[in-house]
């Protein structure tokens, strides 16, 4: 499904995924152990430890995010509408997101919307305490949290 934007992973199999867009909030994420993407730019600080995605709007910065990802031996080939250059995206045939959740719509509607397969988008100054009802409610709809890669894989 390259050429086509994906707005949720697999519902069978139970499971939902995070991107984190603001690198303050990942340390939240990384005490909690809680797998997530960050959206990722050439001043990102990378470690092996956590997934990225391409979050490079101009043609050049992308390419230049790509040999820092390469060099890191971190392989990132998943891009997000609104943060990526799609006509690049489209061009290498990388994996084109849409998170189905964001973090800014109001947290009541935000809560009724997470079902299986939900990509949930965690915006820049998100509240912790919103985070965590939004992980409760993934606990109680006994949902499992996994990284994007897994997640938008076809394989139950």
């Amino acid at each position: 499904n390259l050429d086509k934007v994906i707005v949720k992973g697999n519902p069978i199999k139970r499971t939902v995924s995070f991107i984190v867009e603001d690198s303050k909030i990942t340390d939240y994420f990384d005490k909690e152990r809680i797998p997530y993407a960050v959206i990722a730019n050439v001043n990102s600080d990378f470690s092996k430890e956590r997934e990225y995605i391409l979050g490079e709007e101009r043609h050049e910065e992308i390419s230049d995010l790509n040999s820092l990802l390469n060099k890191n031996k971190i392989n990132s080939k998943i891009c997000v509408i609104n943060y990526s250059n799609l006509d690049y995206c489209l061009e290498k045939k990388y994996f084109i997101i849409a998170p189905t959740i964001q973090t800014e719509s109001n947290i009541i509607t935000l809560l009724s919307n997470i079902n299986s397969g939900s990509i949930i988008l965690i915006k820049k100054g998100a509240n912790i305490d919103n985070i965590k009802l939004i992980k409760q409610e993934i606990k109680k709809q006994d949902l499992k949290i996994e990284y994007l890669s897994e997640h938008i894989t076809e394989n139950s």
